[in-house]
């Protein structure tokens, strides 16, 4: 560490926001059917040409755009990323980053005073915000195989029904059965969000195998009896006290030696790393009362929950991110 990368994270925001921005105003939507100047995409836009060329012209000093005789065009990676239907698109998570960037304008305060703040004070009033906040799930489940990656880490070829608890845009509970022919899977989801969850699961090749079910996690029961559940970054939106009720009623909605999957962004014994469980940690300050849970804790959790044979998955990271357990084939461990 030294000045100039001092320096360079302060300055961080400002390639984050023209990327966001860019995003947000048809930037690179403009430059789907071939390369422009900045006045005609400006014209496309309804931009000011001043005010695209300063924003263009950045966007290729970070190699997203290239720029030629013939203007801006994109690059690979931006027509794979940044069109809304690439094969690896990350459009809803770069909006989803605008809602966390107005949010943590609050960050001082909420420092100050170590509670969050109300979410509708920086998510949009319309509610269209749940929609891209669904997409960014769906975009970082997909992200680098992410998905895919985590079901064929878990065995699960014996199972045949999985609770996705707070499964959201159901990519995981896709990803397992896509897996697992044998499987089906239900994802609980809040009234609120589970049409956007049946939305983003027409037409996909494992819908037929996915259940959506209206819920709230945090009321008990769960439905039940299943072979298998999985909890995927959900407990860091809650507060410990709600996480060992959450998978004590988990507990009670698996069968006998039915397992459980925590996928989770937790820190490691000091709390200080993976940076990405520690910068989502910061950011849950400003939304929620939970916070990125050292993996020990989550263990620490499951055991006092009844559950056994709790072990991590070692991915390589300052922390694991998998944590897997198991019901006893008879009652409740002691």
């Amino acid at each position: 560490m030294d000045a100039s990368r001092l320096v360079e994270i302060a300055e961080g925001f400002k390639a984050a926001r023209a990327l966001q921005v860019a995003t947000s105003l048809g930037l690179f939507e403009g430059l789907r059917s071939g390369p422009c100047d900045a006045a005609r995409l400006a014209a496309n836009l309804r931009l000011s040409s001043a005010g695209v060329e300063r924003l263009a012209d950045l966007l290729v000093g970070l190699e997203i755009l290239s720029k030629d005789a013939a203007g801006y065009g994109l690059t690979e990676v931006a027509r794979r990323c940044l069109l809304a239907d690439g094969p690896n698109s990350v459009t809803s998570l770069v909006t989803w980053m605008e809602q966390v960037y107005r949010g943590m304008a609050h960050l001082p305060a909420v420092v100050a005073q170590g509670r969050p703040i109300s979410p509708d004070v920086v998510l949009d009033e319309r509610g269209e915000w749940v929609d891209v906040w669904m997409g960014a799930m769906d975009d970082l489940a997909q992200l680098e195989g992410r998905a895919d990656a985590i079901a064929a880490a878990v065995d699960l070829g014996d199972c045949e029904r999985l609770l996705d608890l707070g499964g959201g845009p159901g990519t995981y509970a896709r990803a397992f059965c896509r897996r697992y022919p044998r499987l089906r899977a239900t994802v609980l989801e809040r009234e609120n969000i589970c049409p956007y969850t049946l939305r983003r699961l027409r037409g996909q090749p494992e819908a037929t195998r996915v259940e959506v079910v209206s819920g709230d996690y945090r009321r008990p029961p769960l439905p039940g009896p299943f072979d298998a559940a999985l909890i995927s970054n959900v407990l860091h939106s809650n507060t410990r006290e709600d996480n060992l009720a959450l998978l004590r009623a988990v507990f009670d909605a698996l069968a006998p030696g039915g397992r459980i999957v925590i996928r989770g962004l937790h820190t490691d014994e000091s709390g200080t790393r993976p940076l990405e469980s520690t910068l989502v940690s910061l950011t849950l300050l400003v939304y929620s009362h939970g916070r990125s849970y050292r993996a020990s804790e989550v263990s620490t959790w499951l055991i006092e929950a009844g559950f056994v044979d709790v072990h991590a998955i070692d991915d390589a990271n300052d922390a694991p991110q998998l944590l897997l357990a198991r019901r006893p084939d008879e009652g409740r461990a002691q």
